[in-house]
């Protein structure tokens, strides 16, 4: 019904809640009751909900200060056990400069002792004793946020700690304190003072003035035997004001609700006309008609030549951009190649000797089968080698003969050369060259007349930082070289202007980081001798 009188044109004036409203329903089921009776009966209902209200809140207040009396008793009850050192007149006492050379002293230590919302208590007490044993001062950071508060609890840690206090310092945390301990100190027998609170203690007192803050609704800043100064706080408002606020809140809100209805109703009136209109924008009618009333027609011979071109510079893009990065690769190319040689200086590998001991093939032989059996091995990763891995052979050598290490290495040439630098480095026998499921097994005789060198780490070899820059550094030259000749040979790609140079590039120096992690130089797998897994662990 209300809808058809909205389509109809007509304005209807809701009478909700007003005089006349109430009138016209007297005049049509009630009885007759005069104006003036109906506002005496209008405020009569008025006083009895303010008294209601009164009584409620009243209540309310009964209760918030029952619990203040039991929050205060508490607090009471609790700081009784507390008993504060009065401060002495023969205190130590330290000049200006050393004042201010300990305060920078204190504000660059990293270690400090934090004070939360317990405050000074007997642990913290014992924390600055333990702290002062292995130095002078002590740094102590506050979160309390007024800074009469942090004074206090100084002068409380200085009586009951026996220590001078340097400086008071606000830092990003909150306030550090910095303490010394003095130059006649003597560690009490007792670290924890008795006069002092529990640390259960005090968080109950903690407790209960963070509730007696929150029942009188303003900031504790001092509390002692004598008196309680509490700070009201910057929003504080008063009870009317606050209640006269809350009042043209929730009018505001009515009157929105009201708005928003009224325009619910007109949004309802549109829909009731009937008419239905299809929004157009961004569809593709929309952009046929426009093309129909303001374009022009674009032949089709016309359309392909403008695809080819707009094909011939998107190629014509990817081919700097490809070039540009190819650029990049050759520039990391001899970056590597810099620092492979930059390393490589530092390698001096040592000459082959001529008067070698040798060996029978029997011998060869024999010692063959043993290395072959032997579960003890040295493993050779991408690092190849460097001082450690003669080291670790010399000291296999220190309880057996034999010496067997399986290198990580794909062709069999690769492995040969690293085979010769070894038997030159260690000064040992090359016994055989095997291929084992792990990788490929070199097997060493410390030869008849071995002699334990002085120095176990040869000083012309890299180190095994050094050793892991090169086999990196040559593993991205390999890489970048690779795909450079990949992608010359191929005019396809060039031509295209494909990217895939520095992908494989990329995937390249992956793999490198990948094989660094998970590299093994330097551990040795023992399964028989358990104090010589111990020695090389020592090294």
């Amino acid at each position: 019904m209300v809808g058809e009188s909205r389509a109809d044109g007509l304005e209807v004036h809701a009478l909700a809640g007003t005089l006349a409203e109430f009138q016209e329903a007297q005049t049509r089921w009630g009885r007759n009751v005069s104006a003036e009776k109906y506002e005496a009966m209008k405020e009569e209902a008025s006083r009895s909900e303010r008294a209601k209200l009164f009584k409620k809140t009243e209540h309310k207040l009964q209760i918030a200060h029952a619990k203040k009396l039991r929050a205060e008793r508490l607090l009471a009850k609790i700081e009784a056990s507390m008993v504060p050192v009065s401060p002495s007149d023969d205190r130590e006492t330290i000049t200006d400069e050393e004042r201010s050379v300990f305060r920078r002293i204190g504000l660059r230590m990293k270690a400090y002792l934090p004070l939360g919302i317990r405050g000074v208590f007997d642990g913290v007490i014992e924390n600055m004793h333990l702290h002062w044993k292995h130095r002078e001062l002590v740094k102590l950071i506050s979160k309390q946020k007024t800074l009469s508060f942090v004074e206090d609890t100084a002068r409380l840690l200085e009586y009951e700690s026996g220590g001078i206090l340097v400086a008071i310092e606000r830092v990003p945390k909150g306030f550090a304190l910095i303490f010394y301990r003095g130059k006649n100190y003597q560690r009490p027998i007792s670290l924890r003072p008795r006069n002092l609170l529990t640390k259960a203690k005090a968080l109950k007192r903690a407790v209960a003035m963070q509730r007696h803050e929150k029942l009188t609704g303003g900031i504790l800043l001092l509390r002692n035997k004598y008196y309680i100064v509490i700070y009201r706080g910057k929003d504080f408002l008063p009870t009317s004001v606050a209640s006269a606020l809350a009042e043209r809140q929730e009018l505001t809100r009515n009157i929105q609700d009201l708005e928003e209805r009224a325009r619910n109703s007109m949004v309802g009136e549109s829909r009731a006309d009937g008419l239905e209109v299809h929004a157009l924008a961004g569809t593709l009618a929309e952009f046929q008609e426009a093309q129909t009333r303001w374009g022009r027609n674009v032949s089709a011979e016309k359309y392909e030549a403008m695809k080819e071109e707009a094909s011939r510079s998107e190629r014509a893009k990817l081919f700097k951009k490809t070039e540009h990065k190819l650029q990049i690769a050759h520039a990391k190319k001899l970056r590597a190649e810099r620092l492979l040689a930059k390393i490589e200086a530092s390698m001096v590998p040592v000459s082959p000797s001529d008067d070698r001991e040798t060996i029978t093939d029997e011998e060869r032989s024999v010692f063959r089968r043993i290395g072959l059996r032997m579960k003890a091995y040295l493993p050779l990763g991408i690092r190849g080698v460097f001082d450690g891995v003669i080291e670790n052979m010399h000291l296999h050598w220190k309880h057996r003969e034999l010496v067997k290490l399986i290198s990580k290495q794909k062709t069999l040439s690769f492995v040969e050369d690293t085979a010769r630098l070894l038997e030159y480095e260690s000064g040992g026998i090359l016994v055989a060259i095997e291929r084992v499921p792990k990788g490929f097994a070199l097997i060493f005789y410390r030869g008849k007349n071995y002699q334990r060198p002085i120095s176990l780490r040869p000083r012309n070899l890299l180190t095994k930082a050094k050793a892991l820059k090169r086999a990196v550094a040559m593993q991205r030259h390999e890489g970048i070289s690779e795909g450079e000749e990949r992608d010359a040979n191929d005019p396809q790609l060039i031509q295209s202007g494909s990217t895939s140079c520095l992908s494989r590039i990329e995937d390249e120096e992956a793999s490198v980081e990948s094989e660094v992690v998970n590299d093994s130089d330097g551990d040795y797998n023992d399964d028989e001798d358990s104090d010589f897994e111990i020695n090389i662990s020592d090294i």
